[in-house]
């Protein structure tokens, strides 16, 4: 498997002797030795693993990404005043009406063997009061291996509003890079869902 998102994570901003890098480094030097095969992305989550993302609240507002890909059958996504552009590659959100609300759910299905995924997601928000919440759920079995990067923009008409950002993660573990642009005044907020 190539590494280079490993070899730039080993470069980092720790010295070599700080105890708790030095492991980080021989763990992701092992993780880089692993054959990971592509997931597959037409796999479908069971019904007990839907049940912890389809909440009542965010009907008519979810978008689901399996193994890294889009499925519109599993996506109930907001209707006018959001848009999105999707490809092999990775999604485009864009939210327009004031308070839109996104659920972004990101589905890890283990395969036979170790498997791997990569997800690019893109969300802008151009209205005030946009609320994001990104939730990310996994199966048990074999190792998966996803790698996602999520760029958030607010467009200059988001004015003083605020982006409100939510993140839940069950049954995994994850190293993530996240860019967060912001123009004027908009704020970024993230916190924990409480049921």
């Amino acid at each position: 498997m190539a590494t280079p998102l490993f070899d730039e994570l080993a470069r980092g901003d720790a010295v070599r002797r700080a105890e708790s890098w030095r492991y980080s480094r021989n763990a992701l030097r092992a993780l880089s030795q692993l054959d990971f095969a592509p997931a597959a992305a037409s796999a479908a989550p069971a019904a007990s693993l839907r049940a912890q993302y389809e909440w009542p609240q965010t009907q008519g507002h979810r978008l689901v990404f399996v193994n890294g890909r889009f499925v519109p059958a599993l996506s109930d996504p907001p209707g006018p005043g959001c848009r999105i552009e999707h490809g092999a590659d990775g999604c485009t959100l864009q939210l327009e009406a004031a308070g839109a609300l996104a659920h972004v759910v990101h589905v890890a299905l283990p395969g036979a063997g170790a498997t791997r995924w990569q997800a690019r997601l893109q969300l802008i928000a151009s209205a005030p009061g946009t609320r994001l919440i990104e939730q990310h759920v996994a199966a048990e079995g074999a190792d998966v291996l996803g790698v996602f990067d999520f760029d958030l923009a607010l467009a200059e008409r988001a004015g003083q509003g605020h982006v409100h950002h939510v993140r839940e993660r069950t049954g995994c573990l994850q190293l993530q890079r996240a860019a967060v642009g912001a123009m004027l005044d908009a704020a970024t907020r993230t916190g924990r869902i409480r049921q």
